[in-house]
């Protein structure tokens, strides 16, 4: 038996049971797709050439039937199409020629957005759109960074005046308003069927033409490359991704510099006061562009990434035996006194006697010996409590939640999510009250293993995670 009959035998039984899942990993068309699928494109050149044999085959193994057990499903006319577009795509692509696959994955996906729409088993190609959209979203951000192909699109394609971005998000536009039209459910209910995909789609256009917004937008233009940047950049903050020198120091990031550059420091370091100061500095301006509330929380678990780090750098002491296996580890405690010391002084706490090395203080003698004797002891703390009182704290200005004590369960539990994000490498030893780095041999340093680089980490988590139709990004359970 031939590869194309039988991987069109497998995609009939996933497309009878309404396997999804299956044909989401069934249907690559990525260059570093297994060897099977590189063997069935040569198979495809050798042997069906002619695209009136690449349409019967796929005609024969994939019957339309009528009468069907329930839970079943059979082929349709617009599923039919779109497997001989897919199977047309490997025949055809070139993967050095960027221009050219790019061509091919546009129809293949426009192809699927139609076998989509179909109003009964559309929604078993719900993740089968999502995978190839996300393909086709990647190959055309690459190609956006090769001026000279897409110049030369542009030469051939001169009627045409929409860019590569603008017709890819075109496309896949198609499938997120099929998902918007989709009338399963209720208005209020969980979103269900194709629904789901309202959030994905929506993203990956957008993301599109947000970044294709600013590399269309003539340098001249300085005013309206600073608007698009103004949400552009802290975009890219959220996915651990800062600002380069060279963006910094254009035209239009001159007004930006000094409301993000600081940001990126307190972020790197760490620096939970810097940032919250800064924050306040530049609420008014944050506050009207709609930043302030995704910044003020969505960053936190990079600050605390951060915080962890420098606490390890601090304290961690290796072996002296350089061949030890046992593994480097933080502790917890320690990153419980730092925040502890961060937390005071985001509340007004100051460092020793503020007034020691001052000029003479003005306040009540009887007052001050008072406060004093009220401060606990130099053991404990070397912080002095601000005379007027804590500062009181908003919900999003304290380490936890406003002027919350941190406790220990809160350093457990903040590291534990840190790991379940990516953005630390190790478990939570709860016996012993430590954090365990994984693989620091491995890296050559317990930093680099216990601490990796949070974009990378997000982009391939992104990638390697499952398509889940259960979990909707941004959904609010009522």
């Amino acid at each position: 038996m031939s590869l194309v009959t039988q991987f069109l035998s497998q995609i009939q039984q996933q497309v009878r049971n309404q396997q999804g899942d299956q044909l989401r990993s069934w249907l690559q068309v990525e260059p570093e797709s297994p060897k099977q699928y590189h063997d069935l494109a040569n198979e495809l050149r050798a042997r069906f050439s002619r695209q009136d044999a690449i349409d019967k085959v796929v005609e024969d193994a994939l019957p339309q039937q009528d009468d069907l057990p329930e839970g079943q499903a059979t082929a349709w006319p617009g599923l039919l199409a779109f497997l001989k577009d897919y199977l047309t795509y490997w025949r055809d692509v070139n993967f050095a020629d960027l221009l050219g696959a790019h061509q091919l994955l546009s129809g293949l996906v426009n192809s699927c957005s139609t076998a989509f729409a179909h109003p009964t088993y559309g929604s078993m190609l719900l993740q089968v759109s999502m995978s190839l959209s996300e393909t086709l979203a990647r190959l055309t951000m690459n190609l956006n960074r090769r001026p000279d192909l897409t110049r030369r699109l542009r030469v051939v394609d001169d009627d045409n005046r929409k860019s590569v971005a603008e017709s890819s998000a075109e496309i896949i536009q198609k499938i997120f308003t099929t998902c918007l039209t989709d009338r399963s459910g209720t208005r209020t209910s969980k979103p269900e069927g194709k629904r789901v995909g309202i959030y994905m789609f929506a993203n990956l256009v957008l993301k599109l033409l947000f970044a294709e917004a600013y590399l269309q937008t003539p340098p001249q233009l300085v005013s309206h490359r600073s608007n698009i940047l103004t949400y552009l950049i802290p975009s890219n903050l959220l996915l651990g991704r800062f600002p380069s020198t060279t963006l910094l120091s254009r035209p239009e990031a001159q007004s930006l510099k000094p409301i993000f550059l600081p940001m990126c420091m307190a972020i790197r370091s760490g620096n939970f006061v810097q940032f919250q100061s800064h924050l306040a500095a530049h609420e008014p301006w944050l506050f009207e562009k709609g930043l302030l509330l995704p910044l003020s929380n969505r960053l936190r678990p990079l600050l605390w990434r951060s915080l962890s780090r420098k606490t390890f750098l601090l304290t961690y002491v290796p072996p002296q035996d350089a061949t030890s296996r046992k593994a480097a580890t933080l502790d917890l405690s320690h990153l419980l006194a730092v925040a502890t010391y961060v937390q005071r002084r985001l509340e007004g706490w100051l460092p020793g006697n503020p007034t020691a090395h001052g000029r003479p203080s003005q306040a009540n003698p009887l007052f001050m010996q008072a406060l004093k004797n009220t401060v606990q002891s130099s053991a404990e703390t070397t912080l002095a409590p601000p005379p007027g009182g804590p500062r009181k704290l908003r919900p999003n200005e304290g380490l936890i939640w406003g002027n919350a004590l941190v406790t220990y369960e809160d350093i457990e539990m903040t590291v534990a999510t840190l790991v379940q994000q990516g953005f630390m490498h190790g478990f939570v030893a709860h016996s012993q009250g430590r954090f365990a780095i994984i693989g620091a041999k491995a890296k050559g340093s317990p930093v680099l293993a216990g601490w990796p680089n949070v974009w990378l980490t997000i982009k391939e988590r992104r990638h390697e995670d499952d398509f889940d139709l259960d979990q909707v990004p941004g959904w609010v359970t009522l």
